[in-house]
């Protein structure tokens, strides 16, 4: 946190003289408030420190001064809010409302920072990425070029549609499942004859960040802390199965199914360790209990390493599943990862697997064509689900590129009569 500068001298800051912001000169305004400060301040989950910051704060109210407050902070702070403390949207918003109404808070840019809050409440991208919006268009940009598939529609921003993507780069193992339950059927015939073309894609996972979402249900249940205990788990950084001792948490799902989470001991505590095994277990939760079934244990590290798939188990790297997130597209990590876990071993070289390979003729991404064995039905199950369940969030364009390149494939998910809830 910036301390309280001495009543002689006026505070160090960047100041705007077009109202957006507050002045340098202004001597009412004596310190500025670091995210970790108001995170301590608004949840009080803390006592020591936010008795710290509580006093901090009465004191400059009681001297007549403001305290100041960066949109940068507001970003950070709706990010922690969000994912260690899995504060739900509307609360976020209410958060925000209450911090632009708040006359001891001075906010840096206040027209920006409530023109995003504003976008924020109804939009279904991040409230920074609408911070960026509005800062580029007062900086005389007329749009602002994204990836974000999440912008689709919003004010000043363009998406980019890729038509070659990024490679997804995790390496799988096999596992298996077992189908239920029917599906649609499909809208399509497969062609007779296709002809042999390039895949339209690196890899899969980023064909659209909104299959599924941080806003779609979850059928997580419960997770329940079961102490610490030995487990051999897979970690990318050593390339190797290392033995640790465990934080173990019990998950279970709404639809019957359970998991055990095992975190590497790095993380220092079983709280800092719940913070992630929850985290997680959310969004695994999101996933069809098609792509469930065979997860019996989920593996969480540091790092930035690929997620996997395989062993009965989900392979995770927080470092790595941050950037998944700021992407977009960690669910649609999750359900290729998955896909390894629950179909791989039941479908990958089964006969009708291998029949719609061949008829299809080309493959979706390039990741897929160059191990057909080990990663097409990963690469192929989410581009089935996003046309099969989730037509209306993808465009037409996409729906017919996948439906083009691997109708028989299609046609093969369609007859396993998975379960897919809660994706239904």
């Amino acid at each position: 946190m910036a301390g309280a500068a001495p009543p002689t001298r006026a505070p160090r800051c960047e100041h705007r003289g077009d109202g957006q912001g507050h002045s340098c000169g202004d001597s009412a305004i004596v310190i500025g408030l670091d995210t970790n400060v108001l995170v301590r301040y608004l949840t009080q989950d803390d006592q020591a420190q936010a008795r710290k910051v509580d006093a901090v704060i009465a004191d400059s109210v009681a001297r007549g001064e403001r305290c100041v407050i960066d949109p940068i902070v507001l970003c950070e702070l709706i990010w922690v809010l969000r994912d260690a403390y899995r504060t739900p949207k509307a609360d976020l918003v209410k958060t925000l409302d209450q911090i632009l109404a708040t006359q001891q808070f001075q906010i840096t840019e206040k027209d920006r920072v409530r023109e995003a809050s504003e976008a924020y409440r109804v939009g279904r991208a991040d409230f920074a990425d609408y911070l960026i919006g509005t800062s580029n268009r007062d900086a005389g940009c007329s749009e602002t070029a994204t990836f974000d598939r999440r912008l689709r529609g919003a004010s000043a921003f363009r998406v980019l549609l890729l038509v070659v993507l990024l490679a997804v780069g995790a390496a799988a193992c096999s596992g298996g499942g077992t189908p239920a339950a029917p599906t649609p059927p499909p809208t399509t015939t497969p062609p007779a004859t296709p002809t042999p073309q390039a895949p339209p894609f690196s890899g899969t996972i980023f064909i659209d960040a909104d299959i599924i979402t941080a806003e779609d249900p979850t059928t997580f249940a419960s997770l329940t802390p079961n102490g610490q205990g030995m487990r051999t788990m897979y970690d990318r950084r050593a390339a190797a199965f290392i033995q640790l001792q465990a934080y173990l948490f019990n998950v279970t799902f709404s639809d019957g199914l359970s998991t055990e989470v095992q975190v590497n001991p790095e993380f220092g505590s079983t709280d800092a360790a719940r913070v992630q095994a929850e985290k997680y277990a959310i969004v695994i939760g999101r996933l069809p209990r098609a792509l469930r079934v065979s997860v019996a244990t989920v593996w969480i590290h540091q790092g930035v390493q690929p997620f996997g798939g395989g062993n009965n188990n989900l392979l995770i790297h927080v470092g790595q599943g941050d950037l998944y997130i700021a992407d977009g597209v960690l669910e649609e990590t999750f359900v290729h990862e998955a896909a390894h876990t629950s179909l791989d071993a039941a479908h990958a070289a089964s006969a009708g697997w291998l029949s719609a390979q061949a008829k299809d003729v080309n493959f979706i991404s390039t990741y897929a064509r160059d191990n057909p064995t080990r990663e097409d039905v990963a690469e192929s199950v989410l581009p089935w689900l996003a046309v099969r369940y989730r037509a209306s969030r993808i465009t037409p364009a996409l729906a017919a590129t996948i439906q083009q390149f691997i109708p028989n494939r299609m046609a093969y998910f369609d007859s396993l009569g998975l379960v897919m809830l809660p994706v239904q």
